[in-house]
């Protein structure tokens, strides 16, 4: 009679445990932890060249691996076997051309794969929803830096101390507001950096951040600040992808509500075009003709250098190894080409999209490509991809954590129930 009482009293006080004031904190030390492996792969993904990259992919291991532990298993009907098969494929490829000459790149390209492939898995069992919360907790802070990175560095410029890294001369505040170069085309402001090498990876997370105000959380104001974020960068490729977006959101708004509702949206989006069309007008002219014209030709030299390596090796690819794309490419390289010698010299590849194709070569590629415009972790799949896909035709981090753990999820089999 007792052991059933005692029985009976534990059923009742394991679940008012579960629903405890203890569990919460235990909930917000496993948020602490994935909220920090996601910060760790985004700084690995695009962050300065002060970031030790295996400490820190070390720390996203570890995290990872806390926050999928202390994370309850949920049946999601969902297998990682089509990634484990691209990823094995790749591996045979890259042994069957090289052997183990290419050891080093390999094992440092897998380590980016695993730490992509854990964010995935913590995800996967943290549902997609924790995602865009996590994320959303580290980028909206991260918009109101760049936006005080341009004005700080315009009214106090003596804030800013100059740090040179391989040549180049940032200009940072405590480490945290930084910004770039100078652009003499819009006034003498300065490109906000954030956390990352140049203003060209920032935009991605802002563009993505406004992405998730305008679709996913329906936020106009804090959309808003997405916006003035991104054009603190003063990235060409970013202030088309907002623009793309501001349009697309006004266009699908335009047909709901009420007559007036409708015209109002009309206006505004009108008022916006009108502010925002110089400056962006202004931006391409100077990447085109004007003083910055040289990022133009050396896009242009990339492209067309990398596709010819693309050609001269289309089934399998030269592999991961910078070295061996820079003794390769000067067989192949753009003789067109405007730029200076001293800017082609010892020169990799900045186009994300091109490195993939000569790495693994055209039909693995697709894969990748595939994956990326089927991806899972956000809603809009192909609006997603596309934001993404064009990003990376600027940026070469197509193989870092964060950008493979959204190609991964898009390559994820989709499992049918058992039949009992």
């Amino acid at each position: 009679m007792a052991a059933d009482l005692a029985r009976r009293a534990l059923r009742r006080v394991i679940p008012a445990l579960a629903l405890s004031p203890v569990r919460p904190a235990g909930l917000a030390l496993v948020d602490l932890a994935r909220r920090g492996a996601l910060l760790g792969a985004i700084l690995i993904s695009g962050g300065n060249l002060l970031i030790p990259r295996i400490p820190v992919l070390a720390v996203v291991l570890l995290l990872g691996l806390l926050a999928l532990a202390a994370t309850a298993r949920r049946r999601t009907g969902e297998s990682i076997v089509g990634v484990v098969l691209l990823l094995g494929v790749v591996l045979l490829a890259s042994l069957w051309r090289s052997g183990l000459a290419e050891a080093g790149a390999l094992v440092t390209r897998y380590a980016n794969f695993a730490a992509g492939l854990l964010m995935l898995l913590v995800y996967l069992r943290a549902g997609r929803e924790r995602f865009v919360t996590d994320f959303v907790a580290l980028g909206y802070p991260l918009a109101f830096v760049a936006i005080a990175t341009v004005a700080l560095a315009t009214l106090a410029p003596p804030l800013f101390q100059p740090l040179e890294v391989e040549e180049t001369v940032y200009h940072h505040l405590f480490l945290i507001l930084n910004y770039h170069v100078q652009v003499e085309d819009l006034g003498g402001l300065m490109r906000a950096n954030g956390p990352f090498y140049e203003p060209g990876v920032f935009h991605i997370y802002l563009n993505l951040l406004l992405y998730i105000f305008l679709f996913v959380k329906g936020n106009p104001r804090r959309a808003a600040v997405a916006a003035l974020a991104v054009a603190a960068t003063q990235s060409t490729t970013g202030l088309a992808i907002a623009s793309g977006l501001g349009l697309l959101f006004l266009w699908r708004e335009l047909g709901r509500g009420s007559i007036h509702r409708r015209a109002g949206m009309l206006l505004l989006g009108a008022a916006v075009a009108a502010l925002v069309a110089g400056p962006v007008i202004d931006n391409l002219r100077s990447k085109l003709v004007g003083d910055l014209s040289g990022s133009g030709m050396a896009r242009q030299f990339d492209l067309i250098t990398g596709v010819n390596v693309i050609l001269a090796h289309p089934l399998i690819g030269i592999g991961f190894d910078p070295e061996t794309y820079r003794q390769v490419s000067g067989a192949f390289a753009f003789e067109d080409t405007l730029l200076e010698d001293r800017i082609l010299a010892d020169r990799g590849n900045t186009n994300g999209v091109i490195v993939l194709f000569y790495s693994v070569g055209i039909p693995l590629a697709l894969v990748f490509l595939f994956g990326l415009f089927r991806q899972t972790m956000l809603p809009d799949r192909l609006l997603v991809g596309g934001l993404l896909f064009v990003s990376l035709l600027t940026e070469s981090i197509l193989f870092t954590p964060f950008f493979q753990m959204f190609i991964m999820s898009g390559l994820l089999v989709h499992l049918r129930p058992r039949r009992r």
